[in-house]
């Protein structure tokens, strides 16, 4: 028995002894902690030592269980949980001097490609909307087209002002922190502004010197639980299939986008995200639509 092993034994033997856990997960945590003494020991050059574990040994493991050998996220988890375990009683006890899983987090389960709305969904999305043209239709159809058209999330569209609103130009002013940003919008989210700012909006107003762009029944500041509610009546009466939230509006513009064959570089500063990781989620989904059309 080499080193690696006898501290397993060890921590077998602590576990067993502490009777703070069941025999199973004692069981599944040895089976676990000797498979990846063996693969530490597979490795160029072999880890003979629990001292040589760095956070990318740690990492490149979960990538071989995940990638290699395609064990489950559940598996792969487990096994994350009972290495963590493990370093922390080798940290007591003085084996080791650096936790190496300090960085080591559990993997998540598989991340599904978002909730997409379809041409012919948008279309039908919108034409509820033309269906009314009280004050209330005309606030929501020009809710819709500018999220359609823009992208932008809900906590930003509620949070727009009337001077943020360039009809003229056809733009919107957003502001991302102390950054600001113009968003075009289409030709469509300019009329159906132009309808809600001339005969909408003001049969809602109890102050006229209001700054919110888009009002609830009293005048105020429409809230985003308020816009989530109005979007799902709407699905409602579309008879649209599926869990449509307020983000799906946002993950529908950006697939569409990129089905036009706008760049990723692109589709990150219209999002207005940081990172480019977060934009290329987005691909997923494009693949995942091709691949049913084959």
């Amino acid at each position: 028995m080499d080193k690696l092993e006898v501290q397993v034994a060890h921590y077998v033997w602590h576990l067993n002894n502490q009777g703070k856990v069941s025999k199973n997960t004692v069981t599944a945590y040895d089976s676990d902690l000797r498979l990846f003494s063996s693969y530490l020991k597979t490795r160029e050059p072999a880890i003979g030592s629990w001292n040589e574990v760095r956070p990318a040994t740690l990492h490149e493991y979960v990538t071989h269980m995940r990638d290699r050998q395609a064990l489950k996220p559940s598996t792969v988890a487990r096994r994350v949980v009972a290495i963590r375990s493990f370093f922390q009683y080798l940290k007591e006890q003085g084996v080791v001097e650096e936790d190496p899983c300090d960085e080591l987090r559990h993997p998540g389960p598989p991340i599904s490609p978002p909730r997409v709305l379809s041409e012919e969904e948008v279309q039908q999305l919108l034409h509820q909307t033309t269906l009314n043209s009280s004050p209330k239709g005309l606030r929501d159809r020009a809710m819709l087209e500018v999220l359609l058209a823009t992208g932008m999330r809900v906590s930003q569209l509620t949070a727009l002002k009337m001077g943020d609103v360039d009809i003229a130009s056809g733009t919107l002013r957003l502001l991302d922190g102390q950054e600001e940003r113009i968003l075009l919008m289409s030709a469509q989210a300019i009329q159906a502004l132009r309808d809600y700012l001339e005969r909408g909006r003001i049969q809602f107003l109890r102050d006229l010197s209001t700054a919110a762009l888009f009002v609830n029944y009293n005048g105020r500041r429409l809230s985003r639980q308020g816009v989530w509610l109005i979007i799902k009546q709407y699905v409602k009466k579309a008879n649209i299939p599926g869990n449509v939230t307020t983000r799906t509006l946002r993950h529908s513009f950006a697939h569409h986008q990129l089905a036009e064959g706008v760049s990723i570089d692109e589709l990150q500063n219209l999002l207005g995200h940081t990172s480019p990781a977060a934009t290329r989620a987005y691909l997923r989904t494009n693949r995942v639509d091709d691949d049913d059309e084959t």
